[in-house]
This record gives structure tokens, sequence and C-alpha cells, in this order.
């Protein structure tokens, strides 16, 4: 992170504000009115305040709706239903792991919509009483240095049975726990005179938390569907699902660069080069591409997709698209490690996946 703090460095701070990623006097305060997903209720957190609850609740109406969203709703149907292949690993030397993992394919982008959201709303209620929620001591010190995240763990003694007589489960129960910095944030924000920065920060913060518990979710998910590592989603290179559901429904992997705020905010397709020092714990099958285009995320979207009249839109919209952040400004790094796939070629484009999906002005650094 600190190598990408320099990269940007050729922006002041007056450009990201005048260009919309950073203090932005436009945009609107969280008025989402959705109602909170039942994974997300106040019996599903591990003695939570109710001070706490209420301070979230914004946040927790923009990860339920999120939840909703199309391409989410197609991801968790990919992960809950769909067949998984027994692959074996050939990965870095560095990462002598077992030897088969799963690998699963998303639903056809024309599968029937309405059938997928049907049967993921009744598994998602089903694993309601299997899914734990946890805040984690601030204090704790292996949180200290990234005290805005989230991590996954199985539940070995909630385990799920496909059918009742089966005597080995498909899968355990998981606790999501999640930083209390969250809460310090919006806490010291709350406190604070209304203004556009503190607004844009507020937003950013409530956005986070969203999309790392929905992050967090998909793990669980997933540990509720298979005893395998994994999976590899598609082709990707690495197998770690909850960034594989972002880049779903996001378009890549956001990231704050500031730990302390979280405008401005960066993504990146997935999966990129950056903090590849944080992915000796993931599956890897092959080796990052030389550069990697992280774009500033526009306040202004940010703000758009926390408004009720947003999701009273899109109420019967079947666009997985609908939630891709566009992409404007960005900064092209170079991988400093010599071990990147050696057949990427620097003139070959990613660009056009989705509808919005084009390139825009990007500063190499």
């Amino acid at each position: 992170m600190d190598e990408f703090l320099d990269d940007i460095s050729s922006f002041s701070y007056d450009e990201l504000r005048q260009m919309g990623f950073f203090d932005d006097p436009g945009v609107l305060a969280n008025n989402l009115t959705f109602p909170i997903h039942a994974l997300f209720h106040p019996d599903r957190w591990d003695e939570i305040w109710d001070l706490d609850y209420e301070l979230m609740s914004p946040a927790l109406r923009l990860a339920s709706a999120i939840l909703s969203s199309p391409a989410s709703v197609a991801f968790h149907f990919a992960l809950i239903y769909n067949d998984r292949r027994r692959i074996p690993h050939r990965g870095p030397e560095h990462q002598p792991w077992g030897t088969l993992f799963d690998e699963i394919n998303l639903a056809p982008p024309k599968a029937p919509y309405r059938p997928m959201r049907i049967a993921v709303e009744s598994r998602l209620r089903q694993l309601v009483p299997f899914i734990q929620l946890r805040l984690v001591d601030p204090l704790n010190p292996a949180w200290s240095t990234i005290p805005l995240t989230g991590s996954t763990m199985r539940l070995h003694e909630l385990p799920l049975f496909e059918h009742k007589e089966d005597e080995d489960p498909i899968g355990t129960g998981s606790v999501v726990e999640i930083s209390y910095g969250f809460f310090n944030e919006l806490r010291f924000l709350q406190q604070q005179a209304v203004t556009p920065r503190i607004t844009s920060e507020i937003l950013g913060i409530q956005l986070s938390f969203a999309e790392t518990l929905c992050h967090e979710l998909a793990h669980a998910i997933d540990q509720a569907s298979t005893m395998f590592l994994g999976p590899f989603v598609e082709d990707q290179r690495i197998s770690e699902v909850g960034w594989a559901w972002s880049s779903e429904v996001f378009g890549g992997a956001i990231h704050s660069v500031d730990s302390s705020s979280f405008f401005p905010a960066t993504i990146a397709k997935w999966p990129g080069f950056q903090f590849r020092s944080n992915q000796n714990t993931m599956l890897e099958r092959g080796l990052p591409k030389r550069l990697t285009t992280s774009y500033f995320v526009p306040l202004r979207w940010a703000s758009s997709i926390q408004q009720q009249a947003f999701w009273d839109a899109l109420a019967e919209s079947t666009d997985r698209d609908c939630l891709k952040i566009p992409k404007t400004i960005g900064v092209q790094s170079e991988y400093p490690g010599d071990d990147f796939d050696p057949d990427w070629k620097s003139d070959a484009s990613s660009e056009g996946r989705y509808r919005g999906d084009e390139r825009g002005r990007v500063t190499r650094v």
C-alpha cells in the first residue's frame, strides 16, 4: 500500500477533489430504507450493543441491497448450486498445498434470473442459523495494522448435511469477524460538524463496511457448500472467493488508499499483483501480470448506490452490470519483481468485459 501512496503522489488533494474522488460537495448522505437481511439481524451478532447496531444500520441496509443485486445473486447461485470440478493444484513452489481443489464457472449471462434468485434467497434463509457475526476487539494486536477488514473461519461444530441420514457433511457453518475499527471511524465522523468532507468519508466507511461484510459472507456461503479449499472461480489465478465476488459485482477489487478512511478509494481488476505479499495464504496457480491499473472510485457513484431511489429503480432489474464502478482516472503500476507471467504482453487489454468498461485516462508510474 505504501508503494501505491507513492504512485498517486502526482495527484494533489485539490485535483482529486475537483475530479470528484474526494470531498465532493455534490454527494448525498445514505438514506436507505432497504430492509436488513436476516443474516445481519441483531441476534446474529455476538454481544453487540444496541448503539453499535444502530450506528452500522445504514451500512447493513447497503450490504443487504448489494446482496440482492443481480450479479451477487448469480455469483452465489454458482457458489451454491453449480458443479464443482476437482482439479490438481500446480501452483508456485512456495505453496506446497494439497493435491485437489475446486473450480467453478459462473452461471451463463442468459441463464433465467428469477429461478436463480428464488433458489439463492431460499438457501440464504436456511444458512441464517449457521453464520455467526462478531466484532473483533480493537485492541487485538493481530488487527492493529489493518483496522478496516474482516475474516471468516469455519465452525466445524456446526456441520451441514445434504440429507439428514448422511454421515459426512457437505460443509460447515462459519463465524465472520469484522474489525471494530469501522465503528471507531463512524463514531468519530458522526460527532463532527456536517461538511462535504465528513459526508464523503461516512459514505466511504459505510461502503467499505458493506463490501467487507458481503466479501466475508461469500466465504461463509462457500464453506457451507464444500469441505474443500477454494474454489478457483472461472480461470482466475488466485483462489479467493471474496475478491472473486467483488470482481463480479463491482468489476474489481476495491481498496482504500488510506486505512484511516475510505476515500479516495481505488478499484483494480482482480487478481492483480497488489498486496501479493498478503496472497501467500491464498491458493495461486499462475504468475501475475506485469502491469495493473488502479482506478479512483467516483464519490458520486458511492453516494448514488446509498440512495433508496437507486434500488427502487432496480427492483425488477436483471442487469448484472448495475453496480460496476465507472473507470475514469487511473494509475498504472508495474510489478516490482521478476516472477510475472512471461507470456503476458503489455499491449494486451482486458477492458470491455462489461458495458462501460472502457479504459479511462491512465497515468503511468
